[in-house]
């Protein structure tokens, strides 16, 4: 976050305010009333409410313009959960308030630069295909499955059947990649090691579900019919909560849904209670139970 902020009174006028901009060359001010945050003025309230209407800004205040109540988050917000609040309400900019207090602000500029700097950069790569066989699980684009097995076994064949007629893949599991490559024959495909310890290969902590979903995320914007495969759910749950988890997964579910990708999620279902079993089924397209 800047700390350094911009503050204005409720009762200044509209002159004063854009001078102030001006001057620092900055493009919002946080309107403070006895040092409590309490609103935002921008430089698109000014464009939007003064110069399109053609709007004489003599007479005018800060408290006629500014936007509240404040959108604001806390200095313990996630970078993710950040950028989500500004996705959802469309707004730029997100002061940030402790106890009541303005301690900064981050823009969308900010935020952006930040995720592009913490993120894995894998690039896309398409197996070699199989022309010989046919398609068995014509993944539908946009569409999120779960496969409730006792081992990982129908998910990863659902997976590499698809890199294998045209589709590129990205794996994250608990499983050493390595063995992935040799029992299946992939080449190219990249997959990403869950793991608590630090690896030569590409790894993500379980703790970090930042980085995880916006791996993916990144990934479905690179790739060409992206195939995202996700194993090791009860790992991440071991380590963080469920409800983060949840959360991170309805992240990424919705970022599947807007794109040409399919997301395939393997878990064991005697390891998750009843309840937190269906809020996950509930958040999915096709839940598939592989019987023992």
């Amino acid at each position: 976050m800047i700390k350094d902020v911009a503050t204005i009174g409720k009762d200044v006028t509209i002159k004063q305010a854009g001078t102030l901009m001006s001057n620092r060359n900055i493009g919002s001010l946080i309107v403070v009333e006895k040092e409590k945050p309490v609103g935002i003025i921008t430089e698109r309230d000014f464009l939007k409410k003064i110069v399109a209407l053609g709007t004489d800004p003599m007479g005018y205040k800060v408290r006629d313009l500014m936007t509240s109540p404040l959108i604001s988050i806390s200095t313990e917000t996630t970078i993710l959960e950040a950028n989500d609040i500004l996705q959802k309400s469309g707004i730029r900019r997100l002061p940030v308030v402790e106890k009541g207090k303005l301690k900064g602000i981050v823009t969308e500029t900010d935020i952006m630069k930040a995720l592009d700097s913490m993120v894995l950069d894998i690039i896309p790569s398409a197996e070699k295909q199989a022309k010989v066989t046919k398609e068995k699980y014509k993944l539908e684009l946009g569409f999120t499955y779960l496969v409730e097995e006792e081992r990982p076994e129908r998910s990863l064949d659902m997976f590499v059947d698809s890199v294998l007629h045209d589709r590129q893949g990205l794996a994250i599991t608990r499983i050493h990649p390595q063995k992935i490559k040799e029992k299946y024959g992939l080449r190219k495909t990249p997959i990403v090691w869950l793991t608590n310890i630090p690896a030569e290969i590409e790894c993500i902590y379980p703790t970090d579900l930042e980085q995880l979903s916006l791996v993916i995320t990144k990934y479905i914007t690179k790739a060409k019919k992206a195939v995202i495969y996700l194993e090791g759910v009860e790992y991440l749950v071991n380590n963080n909560t469920f409800n983060r988890v949840l959360h991170m997964l309805q992240f990424v579910r919705d970022k599947i849904s807007t794109s040409k990708a399919s997301l395939i999620i393997s878990i064991t279902p005697l390891s998750f209670d009843q309840q937190d079993l269906k809020l996950l089924e509930r958040e999915v397209d096709h839940v598939e139970t592989v019987e023992v």
